[in-house]
């Protein structure tokens, strides 16, 4: 129920549903389910947050199209939050983060070899690993996911 909260900005409902998960996994004592409701009131939190951030952000590109903060912060508000990476990908690459810049770049340029797309997909990996982040060490690894799925077709 979080991810439809969340994907139609209502993050209060969100945080309220996430927390009553994490009381009915302590209800059962259910460690699994106890530490993924955590994680995802983690997730949440930092979704409303960059959510309330994106007003100045919308402002600021209306004004300035290539600002360089602006655009990575969108960029990593329609990835990592609305998981969109093919709009997102390209406010990255105008962005001011030059490992994110360079890795969105190489994605933009569209690669169609096997090789191509998986190492492209171990960049992702290794920065999700890399990632405190809940929200964006997830959000990586399920782009990284994708993009092997995209080059497991046509691998030797």
């Amino acid at each position: 129920m979080t991810h439809e909260h969340v994907a139609a900005d209502q993050y209060d409902l969100a945080e309220k549903a996430a927390a009553t998960a994490g009381q009915h996994a302590r209800k059962a004592a259910a460690p699994a389910l106890i530490q993924r409701s955590a994680t995802r009131v983690r997730e949440i939190a930092e979704a409303k947050t960059r959510f309330k951030a994106l007003k100045g952000h919308l402002a600021t590109l209306a004004e300035t199209p290539d600002h360089p903060e602006a655009n990575l912060e969108m960029g990593q508000f329609l990835c990592y939050v609305k998981d969109e990476w093919d709009l997102g990908l390209r406010f990255l690459a105008k962005g001011k983060d030059p490992v994110l810049k360079a890795l969105a770049e190489k994605e933009i340029a569209l690669p169609t070899q096997a090789q191509d797309l998986a190492a492209l997909a171990d960049q992702w990996t290794s920065l999700a690993e890399k990632e405190k982040s809940p929200l964006r060490k997830g959000q990586m690894a399920a782009h990284a996911r994708t993009l092997y799925e995209l080059a497991l077709p046509a691998a030797t």
